[in-house]
């Protein structure tokens, strides 16, 4: 449990290859982490020996990856378009599929693992059967490039963020739209689902991170600490009274919800897309030049 103030103390890096890592996802125990782009492929690490356990390599760039639940597989997205399965102990092909027509910006398993989502620059989402990489939906989504999609813990709703400054809601029903918001002025690089489902939060370039809260239908804060700098990435705390954020500067900072206010504030080492909170709460990464593991206390 986090209290009223914590402390951000970088642990570790990692760092494999050529490149820049563009995303991470740490497996369901929180042993492991998994990162996208080194040598254009996925890595895996160890947290407790440090050690590199997986190199997976692709003939296309994989700029962004994610975790089975049952922590048996690993999705990746590439840059031509494609949404590669892999067994995560061996890094062997399981199945690929091609729904898009530009590079995959974002993907993410759905809570029960049957379906992966993934959003691309040819501005659709696309929702893909797990067993076999076979395509499902394809959702004209936003005007531009999609960003970032992120599923409910139910699993029953779908999140995106794009290009064209709106966060998009869909229901797993039909895959129709449930409704948007549109108060953000520059384009989302990330959206989250709170871990109880109630919240939605999403971060842009505006210099802001807007949280809705979808059952009273409104705003419960919206963050502005950000020194006009734009917003890259966010990510919940597993017990939902946090969340980490990490802007251009780069800062990664830890706001407590209620009330809103900032807790911890670091720069990170490198610049940075995204921050990923750990799924036992004790630990932050965040991609770049090299792999960065916070440790918080």
């Amino acid at each position: 449990m986090i209290g009223a103030d914590m402390l951000a103390e970088l642990l570790a890096t990692f760092q494999a290859g050529a490149g820049q890592a563009f995303g991470d996802a740490w497996s369901p125990t929180g042993e492991q982490i998994a990162v996208a782009g080194f040598d254009d492929g996925i890595d895996v690490w160890d947290l407790t020996t440090r050690e590199h356990l997986l190199a997976v390599k692709h003939s296309e760039l994989i700029s962004c990856v994610d975790w089975s639940p049952d922590g048996r597989a690993l999705v990746g997205g590439s840059s031509a378009g494609e949404v590669i399965l892999f067994d995560s102990a061996t890094g062997a092909l399981l199945h690929s599929g091609a729904g898009h027509t530009d590079e995959v910006r974002s993907v993410a398993y759905s809570p029960d693992g049957g379906f992966v989502a993934s959003g691309a620059n040819d501005g659709m989402v696309c929702i893909w059967d797990s067993k076999d990489a076979s395509l499902v939906a394809r959702i004209n989504a936003h005007t531009g490039l999609v960003r970032s999609v992120a599923w409910s813990p139910s699993g029953h709703t779908l999140a995106s963020g794009g290009h064209d400054s709106t966060v998009r809601v869909w229901s797993t029903d039909g895959w129709s739209a449930q409704g948007g918001l549109a108060d953000h002025t520059a384009f989302i690089p990330q959206v989250a689902f709170s871990p109880n489902g109630r919240l939605l939060a999403s971060a842009s370039a505006d210099s802001t991170v807007r949280i809705w809260d979808l059952d009273a239908g409104a705003y419960s804060c919206v963050l502005t600490d950000f020194d006009s700098w734009s917003v890259l990435g966010l990510s919940f705390s597993p017990d939902g009274t946090h969340i980490a954020t990490v802007d251009q500067d780069p800062i990664i900072r830890v706001f407590r919800l209620d009330p809103c206010e900032v807790v911890a504030r670091v720069t990170a080492k490198y610049g940075t897309a995204t921050v990923t909170w750990s799924p036992d709460g004790r630990h932050l990464s965040s991609p770049g030049p090299e792999e960065q593991i916070w440790a918080l206390s």
